[in-house]
């Protein structure tokens, strides 16, 4: 009896670890996402008084010389058309000119998915266990005209949720990012589903200030195809940015097939289930574990 009382609580313990392991494991993800987010808002954002003192400081991370080389980045890809973004080897790229391309370069918030992420430039796969990432080959997230900033993360990762639920943007919702200079808002256009070779819907629109979302659809799907969320930038440092139709008319909303948000609820299900299934035999184990403790002591009284 005690032996197998003893197998029981073994078996019940191993269970609990395997069911708590994930969430353990992205608590602390998510507690060493918020240090990093919380190292670069106090030490990678440019204040006015860094700026004053950048001609004196010549080791300043982030400064303005950084900033113009990133527009000039940005204006180039432009002009070449984005010639090197048809390589697949070119998204895990970083600017030669950033100063550590280990270091983070934003922080991307997205409130309708309650996501808050350190940006990453070259969508490597360090990175992209780490937070999102800006595709190589894309603009960089300094704004603009004729920018698209393609930025990446995984449809759920070990380590968390990460773009897990973008299904549930909508146009309207805002999408924020923060850079070591200014904080740019966009706003949600369209979502659409594409094939993973189909980079010509995630190149540069003339005129245009947009930022890109991107996962694997549908959701554990090894990337069969990408959910792409289409933004437009809503502000910028010389008021109102209007959306003009150049090129290509503006994408209209379509339906997405293969919707991923009944996978999702369904292993949210079936979690809870499995909990109460191991709180139910933690509960037994211990009505046990008195019985067996009450027989033993009526045992040694008598």
């Amino acid at each position: 009896m005690k032996k197998r009382l003893l197998c029981g609580i073994l078996l019940i313990a191993l269970g609990a670890g395997v069911y708590f392991y994930p969430t353990w494991s992205a608590v602390r993800a998510k507690h060493q996402q918020e240090q990093v987010i919380r190292q670069f808002q106090s030490e990678g954002s440019i204040s006015d008084m860094q700026q004053e003192q950048e001609a004196e400081n010549k080791d300043t991370v982030w400064t303005e010389t950084v900033l113009e080389q990133s527009k000039a980045y940005n204006e180039t890809l432009f002009e070449t058309e984005q010639a090197a973004f048809r390589d697949a080897e070119a998204v895990k790229v970083v600017p030669d000119f950033f100063p550590d391309a280990r270091e983070p370069i934003g922080i991307l918030s997205i409130p309708a998915m309650d996501c808050t992420l350190p940006l990453y430039a070259g969508a490597t796969d360090a990175h992209l266990n780490l937070g999102a990432a800006v595709l190589g080959g894309t603009s960089l997230p300094v704004g603009g005209k004729n920018t698209n900033s393609v930025i990446a993360a995984h449809r759920g990762w070990k380590n968390g949720k990460y773009f897990k639920e973008i299904e549930k943007l909508q146009s309207g919702d805002a999408v924020f990012v923060e850079n070591p200079w200014e904080t740019l808002t966009y706003e949600v256009e369209a979502c659409e589903v594409i094939a993973p070779t189909d980079s010509e819907r995630l190149k540069i629109q003339e005129g245009r200030d947009m930022l890109t979302l991107i996962t694997c659809h549908p959701y554990r799907s090894n990337g069969a195809s990408r959910y792409v969320v289409y933004c437009v930038r809503t502000e910028s440092g010389q008021g109102s940015f209007t959306v003009t139709e150049s090129g290509d008319e503006k994408r209209e909303e379509q339906p997405i097939e293969d919707a991923s948000t009944p996978d999702i609820q369904r292993e949210l299900w079936c979690r809870r289930i499995s909990m109460c299934l191991i709180l139910g035999c933690i509960c037994m184990a211990c009505v046990q574990t008195g019985k067996h403790l009450r027989k033993k002591q009526r045992r040694n009284k008598a």
